[in-house]
C-alpha cells in the first residue's frame, strides 16, 4: 500500500505486469528493513524518515509525475496509512491493554502471536477498503495546479510529524497524560485526514471546472472562426455560381444556332440550380451559422426553418453568439439524428427582439423525454468522458454572465430552448 498508492497517484509509467514485480521486490526489502530497525528500536523516527524516503525514490522511478506531485502523494499515503494504524492500534491497546503501563500494552498486543495477527489483517484489511473507497480522490490528484499540490503536502506532512510526536510522546508520560493526549490525538489525525481529502476534492472540482471553462472558451473561439470562414466559403461558391451562368450565357450567344454544343449549353442553363432558403439577417455571426447549419441539417435529411427578425443591432459578443445558437442547433441536430423515421425530423429557429431583450428559440423532435427523474437533461453519449453535457454548459454559463435566463421545456415529442438576454450597449 506504501508504494501503490504513491505510484498509482502520480500514474505509473511502467506496464501492469512490471509495475507489480517492481511493488513486490520493493515491498520485499522493505519488510526487511523495517524488521530489523524495529529490533534495533520499536519507534524511531529515523525509520520512518528513511522509509518515506524510499518510498519517494521508488515513486519517482516508476511513475510521470512532476516531483512536486511524487513528493505529495508519497506523504499522503504515508500519512493516511500511519493514521489508520495509529487509530486501530489505540482501540486495540484499550481493548487488551491491562496495564496502566503503556509499554506493557504495547508489549502484550504485539507480542501474542494470536492478538497480533487480528491486529495486522483487521489492520490491513480496513486500510485497502479505504484505498477502494478514495482512488478516485487520489486520481483526482494529478489534476491539481503546482501550487494547491504544495498546500496538500505541507498539511499533510505537518500533520504526519504532529501525529508522530504525539505518538512518540504518548509512549513515554504517565497514564492521566496519556489519556489526554490519545483523546487529542484521535481528534488530531481524523480532523488531519479529512481536511485532506477535502482540500484534494474541493482543489479538484476547482481544476476540473476551470478546464471546463477553458475548454468552452477555446471552443467558442474556434466556432466562431469556423462559421466566419464557412460564411466566407459559401459567399465565394454563390459568387462563383452567379458567374458561370454569366459565362455560360455568354458563350452559347457565341455559338450557332442548331450546333451540338449550343444544344449542350442550353441544356445546363435550362438546369435550376436549387439553393437553400439562406439567412439573410443584418448580423453576419447570425447569418453564418444559421447557414452553416442548414447545410449540416440537409446532410442528415433534417427538416430546417428559420425566422430572423432584428430590429435594432445585437449587442452580444460574436463568439458568446456562437456559444449559445450553435450550441442549441448542434443539440438538436444531434436529437433529430437519433430518430430513425426521416419524416418526424424537424428543426425550427427563431430570434427575435422584444424591447430589451433578444430571443433565441430552437425547437426539434426528439426521440424522447431528454430529461431524467431530477429534471436535469440526460447526456445522450455513451462513452466515459468526463466532457458530457458541455453545450448545455457553454449555453447557461454565457446566459448566465449576461444575466439572462434559459428554459428548457419537453412536451408533445417537441424539446424546446429558449435563451434570453438582455440587449444593450453594457454588454
Amino acid at each position: 500500500m506504501a508504494l501503490s498508492v504513491p505510484i498509482r497517484m502520480s500514474q505509473n509509467k511502467l506496464d501492469k505486469r512490471k509495475n507489480i514485480l517492481l511493488i513486490l521486490a520493493c515491498t520485499i526489502f522493505y519488510t526487511v528493513f523495517v524488521t530489523l530497525m524495529n529490533n534495533w528500536k520499536v519507534f524511531s523516527f529515523v525509520t520512518i524518515i528513511c522509509c518515506i524516503l524510499y518510498t519517494f525514490l521508488i515513486t519517482s522511478f516508476a511513475s510521470r509525475g512532476s516531483l512536486l506531485l511524487k513528493a505529495t502523494s508519497t506523504m499522503i499515503a504515508w500519512f493516511s496509512l500511519h493514521a489508520i494504524d495509529y487509530l486501530i492500534f489505540y482501540c486495540f491497546l484499550m481493548i487488551a491493554g491491562h496495564s496502566l503501563d503503556i509499554s506493557k500494552c504495547v508489549e502484550t498486543v504485539m507480542s501474542s502471536g494470536n492478538m497480533r495477527a487480528v491486529f495486522l489483517a483487521i489492520d490491513k484489511l480496513i486500510e485497502i477498503v479505504i484505498f477502494i473507497l478514495c482512488r478516485k480522490i487520489y486520481d483526482k490528484l494529478r489534476l491539481l495546479d503546482q501550487k494547491y499540490l504544495g498546500v496538500v503536502l505541507a498539511i499533510t506532512t505537518g500533520s504526519y510529524i504532529v501525529m508522530s510526536v504525539i505518538t512518540a510522546f504518548i509512549m513515554s508520560s504517565t497514564l492521566w497524560i496519556i489519556q489526554l493526549t490519545v483523546i487529542f490525538a484521535l481528534v488530531f489525525i481524523v480532523l488531519s485526514f479529512i481536511m485532506t481529502v477535502f482540500a484534494i476534492s474541493l482543489s479538484s472540482k476547482y481544476q476540473t471546472e476551470k478546464r471546463e471553462i477553458e475548454l468552452m472558451s477555446l471552443t467558442n473561439e474556434m466556432m466562431k472562426k469556423n462559421f466566419e470562414q464557412t460564411q466566407n466559403a459559401q459567399t465565394a461558391v454563390r459568387h462563383q455560381v452567379h458567374d458561370f451562368k454569366n459565362h455560360m450565357r455568354t458563350l452559347n450567344g457565341m455559338l450557332e444556332n442548331g450546333s451540338p454544343a449550343k444544344k449542350y449549353v442550353e441544356d445546363l442553363l435550362s438546369v435550376s440550380y436549387e439553393q437553400a432558403k439562406l439567412c439573410h439577417s443584418n448580423n453576419d455571426v447570425i447569418n453564418s451559422v444559421i447557414n452553416c447549419k442548414i447545410e449540416e441539417a440537409r446532410d442528415e435529411n433534417i427538416p430546417f426553418e428559420h425566422y430572423v427578425m432584428l430590429s435594432s443591432p445585437v449587442y452580444l459578443s460574436s463568439v458568446d453568439i456562437c456559444a449559445i445558437l450553435a450550441n442549441q442547433i448542434d443539440n438538436a441536430i444531434e436529437a433529430c439524428k437519433r430518430i430513425n423515421n426521416g419524416k418526424e425530423r424537424s428543426i425550427k429557429v427563431k430570434i427575435w427582439q422584444k424591447e430589451a431583450f433578444l430571443f433565441f428559440k430552437v425547437t426539434n423532435t426528439a426521440p424522447g423525454n431528454p430529461f431524467d427523474e431530477k429534471k436535469e437533461l440526460k447526456s445522450s453519449k455513451t462513452d466515459n468522458t468526463d466532457m458530457h453535457g458541455l453545450g448545455v454548459k457553454n449555453i447557461m454559463r454565457t446566459v448566465s454572465r449576461y444575466g439572462g435566463t434559459l428554459k428548457n421545456e419537453y412536451a408533445n415529442g417537441y424539446f424546446t430552448s429558449v435563451a434570453m438576454l438582455p440587449n444593450n450597449k453594457l454588454n
